[in-house]
């Protein structure tokens, strides 16, 4: 019975901290999002060279948090 008592503590504990670890991976996400949507609309001759900017931005931050 302890040992149950153990493993559902270590669980527990585990929960926690992942959870603390996801609330910190959204809060950046959704900072990210808010300042993506203030951002000014782009002229549509220059769209596509803000795609492939954007684009390359997400895959360097990407490798970063890798």
């Amino acid at each position: 019975m302890s040992t149950l008592t153990e493993v559902a503590a270590e669980r527990e504990k585990n929960a926690t901290e992942a959870m603390r670890h996801a609330a910190a991976v959204a809060a950046k996400h959704t900072s990210l999002a808010k300042k993506t949507r203030a951002l000014p609309a782009v002229a549509a001759e220059h769209q596509y060279e803000a795609v492939t900017r954007e684009q390359i931005e997400y895959v360097q931050s990407r490798h970063q948090t890798d």
